[in-house]
């Protein structure tokens, strides 16, 4: 009688993986499925897609990363600008060095009576708003801003704080005219060496 159980339920196993396995061919034919109607509407949804991942992106920064040896070059106060910047310093061996990369901008403010000025800010996250060239402009009441990156540098971490359960790099804002001197994110710790020491305390 045993045997004839632990028959039937290996049957009933089998047939049940059979089953999952022809759904998984039908599900995987129905997407690859080419039928006129559809392919379309499929397409128009991917350029919607890709569209609003270009008009906030980082395409304006290097795509490829410096070594350990060139990031380890760089020291506290190194500024490379945005002409000569073909590498971005890899962010990990920075940190173990307790540095953090500052993104650096200048937004030129135009007036309607054709006035304008300038002023250059720094920020530990890159902005998304700035297009492939690095350049991002916007017109409110009559005033048109122009924000351009202008390159990097190189600042010391001088805290670590948790930020909704993630330890994150804290960089010293010199400030501007327009925002006062302070302490921003530079991003999220990478090390899990890190992270456990910081837990630790």
């Amino acid at each position: 009688m045993n045997t004839m159980r632990e028959s039937k339920a290996f049957y009933k196993k089998l047939m049940m993986i059979l089953l999952v396995g022809i759904m998984g061919i039908g599900v995987a034919g129905c997407g690859n499925s080419d039928t006129k109607e559809e392919a379309p509407k499929e397409n128009k949804e991917e350029e919607t897609v890709t569209q609003t991942d270009d008009t906030e992106s980082l395409d304006y920064l290097p795509s490829e990363v410096m070594s350990v040896e060139e990031t380890q070059a760089l020291t506290a106060g190194t500024k490379i600008e945005a002409k000569d910047l073909t590498k971005m310093p890899d962010e990990l061996t920075l940190e173990n060095s307790e540095l953090a990369i500052q993104y650096n901008y200048v937004t030129t403010k135009t007036y309607e009576d054709k006035t304008s000025e300038t002023e250059e800010w720094g920020s530990g996250i890159p902005d998304k708003l700035l297009n492939a060239n690095g350049i991002y402009e916007d017109e409110y009441a009559g005033t048109t801003y122009s924000t351009e990156f202008i390159g990097i540098e190189i600042v010391p971490i001088v805290e670590y704080e948790k930020q909704e359960g993630v330890w994150q790099k804290i960089i010293e804002f010199k400030g501007t005219d327009t925002a006062p001197a302070g302490y921003m994110s530079a991003g999220p710790v990478l090390s899990e060496e890190k992270i456990k020491e910081l837990d630790a305390k």
